[in-house]
């Protein structure tokens, strides 16, 4: 099937996929001691979410794995190329995602506040 024959994705599957872009900058800027990309990466991250905030008032309304969603976050952040260049320690990230979903989509998340939260919670290896 050619990309112009395929059905949109519906909103549930928008919302998965602008909160796993959303976590994987976050855990991309909790993994590099570089602040520029670092604050890059958080701009990144609040642009995903306001977008998932969009499709969820639109009627995304959906019931997401929060758990799997992170897993996927954190294997995409850890397989970019900056992230392998410049990462500082070689940090375990929590098994379980630390942000509920009502956290993540609320209007007063900030993205600063939670690479910190995912830094605290990661221990270096």
């Amino acid at each position: 099937m050619t990309e112009a024959h395929r059905a949109p994705p519906d909103e549930a599957h928008l919302l998965h996929l602008h909160v796993r872009e959303a976590l994987a900058h976050l855990v991309k800027a909790a993994l590099v001691s570089d602040d520029a990309h670092a604050e890059a990466w958080e701009k990144q991250a609040a642009v995903h979410l306001q977008q998932a905030r969009s499709v969820q008032a639109a009627g995304g309304q959906a019931h997401l794995n929060m758990d799997g969603i992170w897993y996927q976050a954190v294997g995409d952040a850890e397989a970019d190329a900056v992230v392998r260049q410049t990462e500082t320690a070689n940090p375990v990230l929590a098994q379980r995602c630390p942000f509920p979903l009502d956290e993540l989509l609320s209007p007063s998340f900030n993205p600063i506040t939670a690479t910190d939260r995912i830094r605290e919670n990661s221990a270096s290896g």
